[in-house]
C-alpha cells in the first residue's frame, strides 16, 4: 500500500502552480522552501539518494503546514500528509518544545498553571517567575511571551465557563474545548457556547476531552497526536449531536482523525464517526436559528484560519455572519487566505522565519485600513495580537465568536432602547 509520501510524489507534476500560495518561499525565493522543492527532497529520502542532513532537515523543518499548496494544486497533491509522514520516519521532532507537551494533554494542568500565572500578574511577581520559569524551560522563549502571559484567566473564568454545560442526554451540540484556546482564551469558548444557546441549541462540555494532537502531529510526534484523537474519541461517543469548535486548525485535525489509523485498526472507523460530526461555529450557527447582530460603525476584515480554509474549505460560513452583522462592513483583506506565521507551536520554534511570514501579513493589514482584524484560531490571535502591537499597527484583533458575541449583545441593547424596556446583556 503507499504511503502518502509516494501518493503525493505519483501525483506532482512540478508545474509550480504552488509556489505563490507558499509563505516561505514568498519570503525567501528559495526552491527548497518550496512546496515542490520540499517534495523533491522528500523523495530524495525516500530514495536514498539524499541524506538527513541539517540543512535537508531545515528545509523540511521551515514548512509552516498551512497547506495551501493544496488548494492550488491541480493534481490534488496532499503535500500535508506527505512531509508529516516524512518527519515522522526519519524522526524530525521541534526541538525547544519540551515545556509545552505535558501542558496541552492535561487540561487540568494546563488551567492550573494559567490561573497561578494570573495570580501572579495580579500580585505583581510576573517578572520573578517569568525568569524562574525560563531557567526552568517552564516558560516558552521567544518575544511573544509577554503578550500571551498578559490578561491570563483566573480560575473563576473556567468555572465559569463550565456552568454553560448541559447534561448530555439533553444536548443537541457537543462543543470542543481545545487545549491553548481553553487554557489561554475560555472567554472565547464561552462567547461561541453563547451564541449557540442564543440559536436554540443545548450545548454540552464532554468530560475526558484533550488536545486535538494537531500539535504533537505537526512536531512528528504521531503516536502521541493518535492517542489524543483516540481520547477525543472515547469523551465525545455518548454525546449527539455536531461537535462544535472555534479553533479552525483543531477543527481540520478532527476532521481527518480517520486518516491517523491504519485500515485494520478498530479505532479507524470511531474516528471516521468523529470526524464526520465535527463543524465550525461559522457552520454550526448559519445551520440554527438567525440571530439579529448589531455593529458599532466598524470596518472589519478576516483573517482566514490557513487549516479551516485550506482543509476544512470553510470560507464562505463565517463571511456570511460577519455580512449580517448591521453597521460594520466587512473589507476582504488582501492575501487573507495567506498565513500569518502561527502554525500552532511554528511561532516558538521558529522565530525567525514566523516573524518574516508575519510582516508579509502586517503589509495588507496596514493597506486594508479596517479597524478590526477577525480572527478563527487562537494561534493566529496570539501571532496577530502581538504583531500589531510591535509594529504599532491600530487595529483590534478579535475572535470571530468574540465579534459576534458583542455584536449580539449590541443588537439587543439596541431593540431594548427602542422599545424603552431594560435589557440584560450578559
Amino acid at each position: 500500500m503507499k504511503g502518502a509520501v509516494d501518493e503525493a510524489l505519483s501525483h506532482c507534476n512540478k508545474c509550480g502552480f504552488c509556489l505563490p500560495t507558499c509563505p516561505t518561499y514568498q519570503v525567501s525565493l528559495l526552491e527548497s522552501l518550496s512546496p515542490r522543492g520540499r517534495l523533491a527532497l522528500m523523495q530524495g529520502l525516500r530514495n536514498g539518494e539524499v541524506e538527513a542532513t541539517g540543512d535537508v532537515r531545515r528545509a523540511l523543518d521551515l514548512c509552516l503546514e498551512c497547506r495551501a499548496c493544496e488548494v492550488a494544486c491541480p493534481s490534488g497533491v496532499g503535500f500535508g500528509h506527505a512531509i508529516e509522514e516524512t518527519r515522522s520516519a526519519q524522526g524530525m521532532t521541534r526541538a525547544g518544545l519540551e515545556w509545552l507537551w505535558p501542558l496541552v494533554r492535561n487540561r487540568a494542568r494546563f488551567r492550573r498553571r494559567v490561573a497561578l500565572g494570573a495570580a501572579l500578574e495580579r500580585a505583581g511577581l510576573m517578572g520573578p517567575a517569568l525568569a524562574v520559569g525560563r531557567r526552568l524551560g517552564l516558560v516558552p522563549p521567544g518575544p511573544m511571551v509577554a503578550s500571551l502571559l498578559r490578561d491570563l484567566p483566573g480560575a473563576r473564568r473556567f468555572r465559569a465557563l463550565e456552568r454553560m454545560a448541559e447534561p448530555a442526554p439533553r444536548a443537541t451540540h457537543a462543543f470542543f474545548l481545545g487545549c491553548v484556546g481553553d487554557a489561554l482564551f475560555p472567554h472565547v469558548n464561552a462567547d461561541a457556547i453563547t451564541l449557540l444557546r442564543a440559536a436554540g441549541a443545548r450545548v454540552a462540555l464532554p468530560g475526558g476531552q484533550t488536545c486535538c494532537g494537531a500539535l504533537f502531529a505537526h512536531a512528528g510526534r504521531h503516536e502521541e497526536a493518535r492517542a489524543c484523537l483516540a481520547q477525543n474519541v472515547e469523551a465525545f461517543e455518548g454525546v449527539p449531536g455536531p461537535v462544535v469548535n472555534v479553533a479552525g486548525g483543531c477543527g481540520a485535525f478532527l476532521r481527518e482523525a480517520e486518516s491517523a489509523f491504519g485500515p485494520q485498526d478498530p479505532m479507524r472507523p470511531r474516528a471516521r464517526r468523529l470526524a464526520q460530526r465535527v463543524v465550525d461555529l461559522s457552520e454550526a450557527l448559519v445551520a440554527l436559528a438567525p440571530l439579529r447582530y448589531r455593529g458599532r460603525g466598524r470596518r472589519v476584515a478576516l483573517q482566514d484560519s490557513c487549516h479551516l480554509a485550506n482543509v476544512a474549505r470553510v470560507t464562505a460560513a463565517p463571511r456570511a455572519l460577519l455580512d449580517a452583522v448591521e453597521g460594520d462592513e466587512r473589507v476582504e483583506l488582501a492575501d487573507a487566505g495567506a498565513c500569518c506565521g502561527s502554525a500552532g507551536s511554528f511561532s516558538f520554534s521558529e522565530p525567525d522565519m514566523s516573524r518574516s511570514v508575519l510582516e508579509r501579513k502586517l503589509t495588507f493589514v496596514r493597506q486594508s485600513g479596517v479597524d478590526t482584524l477577525l480572527v478563527e484560531n487562537p494561534g493566529c490571535e496570539l501571532q496577530l495580537r502581538w504583531g500589531v502591537e510591535q509594529a504599532g499597527v491600530g487595529v483590534e484583533v478579535l475572535p470571530v465568536a468574540t465579534y459576534l458575541r458583542q455584536a449580539l449583545i449590541q443588537s439587543a441593547e439596541a431593540r431594548a432602547g427602542a422599545e424603552g424596556t431594560p435589557c440584560e446583556s450578559g
